[in-house]
Parts: C-alpha cells; sequence; structure tokens
C-alpha cells in the first residue's frame, strides 16, 4: 500500500511567519528602489497593479484586477518590475496546478525584458545533483526564472527542498 506521507496541515502560525518574512524581504527590495514602500501599513501605491485570488475558480486562477484599496494586504500579490530591470535575481515558484495564472501574471510584468522573457523556452528543471530527476519546469530571462514544480502544494520550498 502507498501513501503521500508528507504533511497534510501546517500551522497558521508557519503561514503567517513565513508572509511576513516575505513581505520583509521585498520591502528591502523596494525601498532600495526609490522608496516604493510607504512606512505605516501600506505596502503599495497607486501605480502598482494586483491581482486577486478568485476561490470559486479553483486551482489559483487569477481572474481580476484591483486596486490595492480593493481587498486586505494578505490577498495582494505584488508586480514591480523596477525589480526586474534592477538586476535583481527572482524566483518565483508556482506548484504544478497553481502555475497557469500565476505564468500569465509575469508574461504581463512590464520590464525592459519582456518580450526576451515572454519568448524564452520552457525547459525542464531538474533536481541538482541528480540530474535523472524532472522536477519542473523553469523559464528564464536575465534575472527572472518562473519555476513550475512538480508534487509540491502551496509551500513549494517546504514540500519539494531539493527541486527549490
Amino acid at each position: 500500500m502507498l501513501f503521500d506521507s508528507r504533511p497534510r496541515f501546517i500551522s497558521f502560525v508557519t503561514i503567517i511567519i513565513a508572509f511576513f518574512i516575505g513581505f520583509f524581504f521585498l520591502a528591502q527590495q523596494l525601498i532600495q528602489q526609490d522608496d516604493l514602500v510607504k512606512v505605516g501599513g501600506n505596502w503599495l501605491k497607486e501605480k502598482f497593479e494586483a491581482y486577486l485570488l478568485d476561490n470559486k475558480l479553483g486551482h489559483g486562477s487569477w481572474t481580476k484586477i484591483l486596486s490595492h484599496q480593493d481587498f486586505p494586504d494578505y490577498q495582494i500579490r505584488l508586480k514591480e518590475p523596477k525589480l526586474c530591470d534592477a538586476s535583481v535575481q527572482q524566483l518565483i515558484p508556482y506548484y504544478h496546478y497553481d502555475s497557469p495564472g500565476n505564468d500569465a501574471w509575469t508574461k504581463e510584468l512590464d520590464w525592459s525584458g519582456k518580450q526576451g522573457f515572454n519568448d524564452a523556452k520552457t525547459r525542464p528543471w531538474k533536481v541538482k545533483g541528480d540530474k535523472s530527476v524532472y522536477a519542473g519546469e523553469a523559464r528564464t530571462y536575465k534575472g527572472l526564472t518562473f519555476l513550475r514544480v512538480f508534487e509540491a502544494g502551496h509551500m513549494v520550498p517546504y514540500d519539494q527542498p531539493r527541486s527549490t
């Protein structure tokens, strides 16, 4: 009998901690890029675009483009092309079923390498040290990489640490 031994439950505290660590890193990067983050609660300015996940469609389909004022901060997905143009290495990892919508918004980023990124071929992503393991697919151009990881859930680095 086979069964999946990966954990089925990640504590709420773990998710909140990961969220704040991610936003802290992003805030530091944006502050270095023309001070684009307000201090005191607002993470975005008007020129940012954000996406809202419509849970009714399932599997992470990004369906609406909204102002950041239309929904709570925890639902925000940032799109900041200045990071791409500033040679900041960016890896955007997503699990297998969430990738179509996220692939679409990475192709819509307005930066100097947009056309090159969109034209780049998707290539196999293999586990470091074991080239026989086909772990996912990646599209890379300059410093931006969109990585689709197989057999991973919402916490991609937790579910597939060797692949990411």
